[in-house]
């Protein structure tokens, strides 16, 4: 009699319990691997997570969202927890706990945010450091709970420089334009082609296009563009960042050609992921008309 109450009552608790969540018993999967246990009110609270490698210097927000990480001794993961709702409980303090997971299942950083009643923060952070010495590489988690109860989860990669690069190379194409000028009014590139007229205000212009570059952070990458001259030494060679431009990577480089300062002959620009050549083009420089 006494086991079968024991039976009855741990029924009735796991039953009490599953009745009290206030969140959807079936979780919802959506974009960069986040998994989200929604409220059963739809003005109840929920949370986006924003995975960052980098942050704006001036604003401090993400300047990215990245599902890989690479390792590397100043590189941190950067959370940012948007809270929705968070207006329609301003009367309520908020108990947030943020839950970075190893591979291997196990937590190995917790912090606790606690919003006050009236403070109307809808963005919560948390970041960890990614020293190779310290991290393995795999797949990580951060979970996110509001009274201890999880709301959020998402999952996100570490890996080695090594293998990122490898990757990435592998991966990545590029493509040079060049060209002596673009439109003003319509950024239509003029002059382009292979053969360019030495003068005083004259320019060689390149657009670099980089392409297949998918889900790869490319500001974790290091590239670099370099003219060469006739003499096949470098004439200007600068590491660059790559911008996302209407959906393509993309960068823009120059040269003056001013008499004095270049003379004619078959010139090349190549553009670099490291040290492996993603594209380069041949161009020659003749000497103006008179």
């Amino acid at each position: 009699m006494k086991k079968c109450f024991q039976i009855y009552f741990f029924i009735l608790l796991v039953l009490l319990i599953a009745g009290c969540s206030d969140r959807i018993e079936t979780p919802v999967t959506g974009d960069h691997n986040t998994i989200y246990h929604l409220p059963k009110n739809e003005n109840g609270i929920s949370a986006e997570i924003i995975l960052a490698s980098q942050t704006d210097t001036k604003t401090g927000t993400p300047v990215d969202n990245n599902d890989v990480f690479v390792m590397r001794e100043d590189a941190k993961v950067n959370a940012f927890i948007q809270i929705k709702n968070r207006k329609l409980y301003l009367d309520k303090e908020l108990v947030f706990h943020i839950d970075w997971i190893k591979p291997d299942g196990n937590s190995f950083f917790r912090k606790q945010i606690n919003l006050e009643s009236g403070d109307s923060t809808s963005v919560i952070e948390s970041s960890i450091s990614i020293p190779p010495e310290r991290k393995d590489s795999g797949f990580y988690f951060l979970r996110i709970y509001l009274f201890r109860e999880l709301i959020t989860e998402r999952k996100f990669e570490l890996i080695t420089e090594s293998n990122f690069i490898n990757t990435a190379a592998a991966t990545l194409s590029a493509r040079i334009k060049l060209y002596s000028k673009s439109n003003k009014k319509t950024g239509k590139l003029e002059g382009e082609g292979a053969v360019f007229r030495i003068k005083k205000k004259a320019n060689v212009r390149a657009l670099v296009q980089v392409k297949n570059w998918g889900n790869i952070d490319l500001n974790q990458l290091s590239f670099t563009i370099d003219w060469i001259g006739p003499d096949l030494n470098s004439i200007y060679k600068k590491e660059v960042g790559i911008e996302e431009e209407d959906s393509v990577a993309v960068y823009k480089s120059s040269i003056s050609i001013p008499p004095k300062k270049r003379d004619p002959g078959d010139y090349l620009i190549r553009f670099y992921l490291y040290d492996k050549i993603l594209a380069e083009k041949n161009f020659e420089l003749k000497a103006g008309s008179k």
